[in-house]
């Protein structure tokens, strides 16, 4: 890493006086969020540095029981301030993250560029997982490749984070117990083993386990494997889930993917815990956001946090700092560790895309969803059993569809938007009520730190 440790202290230290601050005092406008202006000379040093620590991980991490785990964030930098603040910074606290942490949201550039900060500086207490918002056909249709050229000006930085992105590990195995990955299981995935034997760089969703392993999801009062309705990936029951976990000797398959309504949801007999860390996502769903802790001693908890109001990209404020003066001149051999073949094995360029198939999002509210007739030629996943009449859950639960032309597997992926689970929050008491494990949420005089989230009006839009 050599002089560039500086610069990433440098600005590691700025990170750390914007997290010292309440993040309530940011909602409020009593302080202003000044971010420091990033050069894209250190964007590309940062990349290729955390690049080469993802290339000498496993792709399976094996990790011990003492761990916090984030899921997905994408680009809720608020969140992840709060977490960071109240539990503390490496390497007196360790954290995982799940994946998806950009694309969506306000700040997916300053919330992976101090994710990898944390990456580098500490790199044995970070550690991350990829997930499918990490892989050039995500970034190219949710926002993030959009932010970085508003950011930079330039389209090669999206070059550099495809490239890092392409060695993320794609799972993690907790004290031989616990399996972490973005998405879930898939019937070609009858032993954790095979998923040391996925090969890296990735940059396509290209056959399983990975499909899997991205893009499945749990389903309640189901037997079996079903192909989704994202696109990609499975649908898998209860009995598919216990044989897995029985046949690898785990305890409890650990994912994120999808925004539940109270940050944390168990499903499948208490087998399967949902992680969604990024509250009020996307501005339209008023969910809590969770983490999930393991403790040295072998104790779990689930904790939840209030949704804070969603902040926008044009509230904050960007200082020029002096960091470019830190670094040598850039060359393109220390830039570019891959091979010859590695490069061409990279699909991530722009013309790649058909953009013919780019998704128009619909935001209705679930019940709405639910009950309309699906046009011809549209997917989308139904909502109709996850609220409204003879559910007991509420109408106001959110639910995120989509439409666009009749897509192929490929375009369908990019055309799906995580369905939140509508489990609903009691936001006067802020209790989770979860089964299984213990749980918690900040308290009453916490949460008047931050606004609460009215639930939103029907008629809202999802920037694509």
């Amino acid at each position: 890493m050599g002089d560039s440790k500086v610069a990433y202290e440098k600005v590691f230290s700025m990170y750390r006086d914007l997290i010292s601050v309440d993040v309530g005092n940011y909602l409020n406008g009593e302080t202003t969020l000044t971010f420091p202006v990033i050069p894209q000379k250190f964007v590309e040093y940062l990349c290729n540095d955390v690049q080469q620590i993802f290339h000498s991980e496993s792709v399976l991490l094996e990790l011990p029981h003492n761990f916090i785990i984030i899921g997905d964030l994408h680009g809720h930098i608020l969140d992840l301030f709060r977490i960071l603040k109240i539990y503390g910074f490496p390497p007196s606290q360790n954290y995982l993250f799940l994946g998806d942490i950009v694309d969506r949201g306000e700040f997916s550039t300053e919330t992976i560029i101090l994710i990898f900060l944390l990456k580098v500086l500490f790199p044995t207490n970070v550690y991350l997982i990829r997930g499918n918002h990490e892989f050039p056909e995500m970034m190219q249709h949710c926002g993030f490749s959009k932010e970085l050229m508003t950011v930079f000006k330039n389209s090669s930085v999206e070059g550099h984070f495809m490239s890092a992105f392409s060695f993320i590990p794609l799972s993690a195995l907790i004290d031989r117990k616990i399996l972490c990955v973005h998405g879930g299981i898939g019937p070609r995935m009858q032993n954790v083993s095979c998923l040391k034997r996925i090969n890296r760089p990735i940059f396509a969703f290209d056959g399983e386990p990975l499909s899997s392993a991205l893009w499945s999801d749990p389903l309640e009062n189901f037997s079996g494997f079903k192909v989704s309705q994202r696109g990609s990936g499975f649908l898998f029951g209860r009995d598919v889930l216990q044989n897995f976990l029985k046949n690898n000797k785990l305890d409890l398959l650990v994912r994120a993917h999808e925004c539940v309504m109270k940050g944390c949801l168990q499903m499948l007999n208490n087998k399967c815990l949902t992680v969604f860390s990024a509250s009020y996502y996307c501005g339209i769903s008023p969910n809590a956001a969770g983490i999930f802790i393991l403790r040295e001693d072998n104790s779990r908890e689930i904790v939840t946090f209030p949704p804070l109001n969603y902040f926008k990209r044009e509230n904050a404020q960007y200082r020029v700092q002096e960091i470019s003066s830190m670094f040598p001149v850039i060359t393109n051999t220390n830039l570019n560790s891959n091979s010859e073949k590695e490069k061409e094995n990279s699909n991530f360029n722009k013309e790649n895309v058909n953009k013919n198939h780019l998704p128009q999002l619909d935001m209705r509210s679930a019940h709405q969803v639910g009950a309309r007739v699906p046009a011809q030629g549209e997917r989308r996943r139904s909502c109709s059993a996850i609220s409204g009449p003879g559910t007991g859950r509420p109408h106001q639960a959110i639910g995120l569809g989509f439409r666009s032309r009749p897509p192929s597997s490929a375009t369908a992926r990019s055309s799906s938007i995580q369905h939140i689970r509508p489990i609903s929050v009691n936001a006067n008491r802020g209790k989770t009520d979860l089964p299984g494990l213990p749980s918690k949420s900040t308290n009453q005089q916490d949460q008047s730190k931050y606004k609460l989230i009215p639930r939103p009006t029907t008629g809202m839009k999802v920037r694509p």
